[in-house]
């Protein structure tokens, strides 16, 4: 009884010491998958069904100018330039019906609420609205406006404005 009770209780702290390991481990990756989000300068958000935000990653306030902390639960599509705003809603109700995923769209944001603020951004979005922990559409935003503006440019080099 003796040696059976002994193998059970080193069984038992092996167990336990196994899952303090993968605890440290884990908490290792999340303190890695952090620093590599928060250096990011895209911006990475996870849209609720009813189309706000649920999480962003910490570029959103360098991205829309929105803090960290007060992004849950704006709807994204505030900010969106109102002339782009109708193929932005098509692509992502498409994505949430089960379009193919991911999708990307080019549009223009309005983070001051100022066209003055216009910038172009890329937003590739993928359906995670079944997957545990997320329950939305992730969302990634890229800025385009230094390709926007090389593209500008070399036009109207070619066309003998500049």
């Amino acid at each position: 009884v003796v040696l059976v009770l002994f193998v059970v209780l080193q069984r038992r702290n092996a167990a336990l010491e196994f899952g303090a390991g993968r605890r440290v481990a884990l908490e290792g990756e999340q303190r890695r998958l952090r620093a590599l989000i928060g250096a990011s300068h895209d911006l990475i958000v996870v849209i609720d069904a009813e189309g706000r935000i649920s999480w962003a990653s910490p570029s959103v306030a360098t991205f829309l100018g929105i803090p960290e902390d007060e992004v849950v639960g704006f709807v994204p599509t505030d900010v969106l330039h109102p002339e782009d705003l109708p193929d932005v809603a098509v692509t992502l109700a498409a994505l949430r019906s089960g379009a193919a995923s991911p999708v990307r769209v080019e549009c223009r944001i309005r983070p001051g609420g100022d066209a003055a603020d216009d910038r172009w951004v890329e937003i590739v979005a993928s359906n995670a609205i079944r997957e545990p922990g997320i329950g939305g559409l992730i969302r990634q935003n890229g800025a385009l406006q230094s390709r926007r503006h090389l593209i500008h440019e070399r036009f109207h080099h070619a066309l003998g404005f500049g």
